[in-house]
C-alpha cells in the first residue's frame, strides 16, 4: 500500500531508507532526504516516500540540523500528503501523530492518529513505538508507554531503536538496572549508536 510502480523511484526510496536506518547524523539525514526527494520527483504519488521524508524531517531538530519551527511544518505537510494518498497506510498516521504531538501540541489528535496507525498496522513495531514515545511518555503515562515499547521490541528484535527506547522509559521510571540491560541490548545491535552510550552512562551513575 502506498508503493510505486516506478523502478527508479523505488530504488531511490530504498537508498533513502538505508540511510534512515543508520544512526542519525547530519550526513545520514541529508543523504536520506536527497534520495527520498529524488523518489518523489520521479513519482509524486509515492505515499511511502512521503512518510519516510516526513520521518527524516522529524529527526532534524533533535540533531540540531534544522530548527523545529522549520522542520516540523515540512514534516506535517508531507505526512498529510501521505494520508491523502494512502489513508490506510499505517506509517502515514504514525507521522501525523508525530506532527500533532511535536508541532501542534494537540494530544487528542496525536492519540487519535497513533491509535489509527495501530489499528492499520498492529504487527509492525513503528506504530507501537510511536505511540509510546510521542503520546504516552510525554504525558507521563509510563506504564502504557513501556507496554507498547516492549511490544515493538518483541515484533522487531533486530532494531536497536526499540531496546534503547525501552531503556529510556525505564530510566524515567527510575528502574535503572532494568534500563541498563536494555541499553546493553541496543549497544549489542548497534555499537556505534552514541545516544545509547550517553543514556547508559546516565543510568550507570544512578545505580
Amino acid at each position: 500500500m502506498g508503493w510505486t510502480t516506478h523502478r527508479e523511484a523505488a530504488q531511490a526510496y530504498e537508498l533513502g531508507e538505508f540511510f534512515l536506518g543508520k544512526m542519525a547524523t547530519p550526513e545520514t539525514l541529508a543523504n536520506a532526504r536527497g534520495y527520498l526527494e529524488t523518489a518523489l520527483r520521479l513519482d509524486p504519488d509515492f505515499a511511502q516516500a512521503y512518510c519516510a521524508l516526513a520521518f527524516a524531517y522529524n529527526q532534524e531538530p533533535g540533531w540540531g540540523t534544522q530548527l523545529g519551527q522549520d522542520a516540523f511544518p515540512k514534516a506535517k505537510a508531507l505526512a498529510q500528503r501521505a494520508v491523502d494518498l494512502a489513508p490506510r497506510l499505517s506509517w502515514a498516521h504514525s507521522q501525523m501523530c508525530w506532527s500533532h504531538a511535536r508541532f501542534d501540541y494537540d494530544w487528542q489528535a496525536a492519540e487519535q492518529a497513533a491509535l489509527k496507525a495501530l489499528e492499520l498496522g498492529p504487527g509492525y513495531p513503528g506504530p507501537h513505538l510511536g505511540y509510546a514515545l510521542q503520546v504516552l511518555l510525554p504525558q507521563g503515562r509510563f506504564d502504557e508507554a513501556l507496554k507498547h515499547a516492549q511490544k515493538a521490541v518483541e515484533i522487531g528484535p533486530t532494531d536497536h531503536f526499540g531496546p534503547a527506547n525501552v531503556g529510556m522509559i525505564l530510566y524515567y521510571q527510575r528502574r535503572s538496572e532494568e534500563a541498563l540491560a536494555y541499553y546493553e541490548q541496543a549497544a549489542h545491535l548497534e555499537p556505534k549508536a552514541d545516544p545509547h552510550r550517553l543514556y547508559r552512562a546516565r543510568t550507570v551513575e544512578e545505580i
